[in-house]
């Protein structure tokens, strides 16, 4: 094979071993507006409580929070999440969220001087989105896997990522 030969068999195995880090870096990196998380009964959303409690932790872990871990505490104030810096609790129902479960976790989430998330597969109250408007960033996650902000402060932490 001559020089102009090996040229162009470097260039296209650049171009392969590119192509290949692309992807590798497009799959690593879903939206955070639409995340998905393949469970263990093969569906792409939580289909058990314990599944969405796994389901949160990740998808706080996807932004930004990478020390977000399901807690094991039976006395752990509610919390089914937590980190360094974020408490979250994760509804899996299909009724609505009241005003003093958002309350409560935003009582224990100021008592650890953290941040507090909250998840449901069901609704919220309109009261608990009042309150929840400048004290808790509130999550909707769907069977089909996605996930969507429910007030302006997720939205916001959505955008900026967790830190």
């Amino acid at each position: 094979m001559g020089l102009e030969g090996q040229t162009l068999a470097n260039i296209i195995i650049f171009a392969v071993v590119a192509f290949i880090v692309l992807i590798a870096i497009i799959n690593r990196n879903p939206s955070p507006n639409r995340y998905s998380l393949v469970t263990q009964t093969g569906s792409r959303g939580p289909s058990t409580w314990q599944e969405a409690e796994h389901f949160a932790a990740q998808y706080m872990r996807n932004l930004g929070c990478v020390d977000a871990q399901v807690t094991r505490q039976s006395k752990d104030g509610g919390i089914d999440v937590m980190s360094s810096g974020y408490v979250a609790q994760v509804k899996h129902y299909r009724g609505s969220v009241g005003a003093p479960a958002i309350q409560a976790l935003f009582g224990v989430a100021r008592s650890q001087n953290k941040q507090a998330l909250f998840f449901t597969s069901g609704t919220y109250t309109r009261e608990a989105q009042q309150f929840a408007s400048r004290h808790v960033a509130l999550f909707v996650y769907r069977a089909d896997g996605s996930v969507q902000s429910a007030n302006g402060y997720a939205t916001h932490l959505v955008n900026v990522g967790l830190r």
